[in-house]
């Protein structure tokens, strides 16, 4: 079987998958060809989405039944992982935390689907079955529930790394930026671990942040000091302490355009996208929503004043 070194020839009872695999454009055709290949085997969920010259790939987190995880249907869905690394541009690296965990009678095969040399490299180990990997069998937890029990596997993710690098030191030639990509793959944080926070709006609005199909899906709604009228619009500009404030202020209250922002440990901005607060100016109980790729950097959620950060990959 492609995910790992073995004979046993069991079919899983079921399993899940989540990631992204992410880089630049080269043959648009090509990757929707091998994504029409990989969603023809039912065997995963998934979904390509191409934004200028960049593409994401993304695994669907709902969890899958066994007979569509056949031995066959893992050949395949390698076979069309590797037909999106040659579709993609060869000019610059690829990013995957694409990852699968297949559950056997007694046992999990976890693997992480990493790119190394120009094709998809399954890097996988077999650990004995646990009660939390009950939570992913169909139908056994709602898809947050399933996301959440994701996020439990901290205490092995060190040994799995470690069994990682072991495999690199006997018989497989790592360079220094897939191994890196590796230790940042196990070690990135949940949403459960990502603070989001409302920056310079306070508590004039709040912001909800979700996890879905790779992507932080983000909530702006009223807050509990939102203006009811224009007075107290020109009341909380006038009572500003900053700059920063009063510009936050006005652009509550004229619906303005502003921005959600995924932020590195230095706060320096890896992605951003738009809010438009418009629409929360004559509704009590509207929202607004914006997505941010999950990118391995990210480390804070923050609304900010402008949309356009420099630097920042937009979504």
């Amino acid at each position: 079987m492609p995910f790992e070194s073995s004979d046993d020839p069991t079919v899983p009872r079921y399993g899940w998958f989540a990631g992204v695999l992410e880089g630049h454009l080269g043959d648009a055709d090509g990757l929707r060809a091998a994504t029409s290949s990989i969603q023809a085997l039912r065997m995963v969920g998934c979904d390509l989405e191409i934004d200028g010259g960049r593409f994401s790939f993304l695994f669907d987190e709902t969890p899958v039944p066994g007979p569509r995880l056949s031995v066959d249907n893992q050949h395949g869905l390698v076979a069309g992982l590797n037909a999106l690394v040659i579709a993609a541009a060869s000019s610059a690296p690829l990013e995957s935390t694409l990852r699968g965990s297949l559950v056997y009678p007694t046992s999990v095969v976890e693997t992480l689907f990493a790119v190394q040399d120009g094709q998809i490299r399954p890097l996988s180990r077999r650990r004995e079955l646990e009660e939390r990997d009950r939570a992913h069998a169909p139908g056994a937890s709602s898809p947050g529930q399933v996301e959440a029990s994701l996020s439990g596997i901290d205490a092995k993710r060190g040994i799995l790394l470690l069994v990682l690098v072991l495999i690199a030191a006997v018989g497989v030639a790592w360079n220094r930026g897939y191994l890196e990509l590796v230790r940042e793959t196990f070690f990135s944080r949940s949403v459960e671990e990502v603070p989001a926070r409302t920056g310079p709006f306070g508590e004039l609005l709040e912001l909800e942040v979700e996890k879905k199909l790779g992507k932080f899906v983000c909530t702006v709604r009223r807050g509990p000091a939102y203006p009811k009228t224009s007075e107290d619009v020109d009341a909380l500009a006038a009572d500003a302490k900053s700059p920063a404030e009063r510009a936050a202020a006005n652009a509550v209250g004229n619906g303005g355009v502003v921005g959600v922002a995924l932020m590195d440990d230095q706060r320096e901005v890896v992605i951003s996208a738009e809010v438009r607060l418009a629409a929360l100016l004559e509704d009590d109980e509207a929202e607004v929503e914006a997505s941010l790729r999950a990118k391995l950097r990210g480390r804070i959620i923050e609304l900010v004043l402008d949309p356009t950060v420099k630097g920042a990959d937009k979504d």
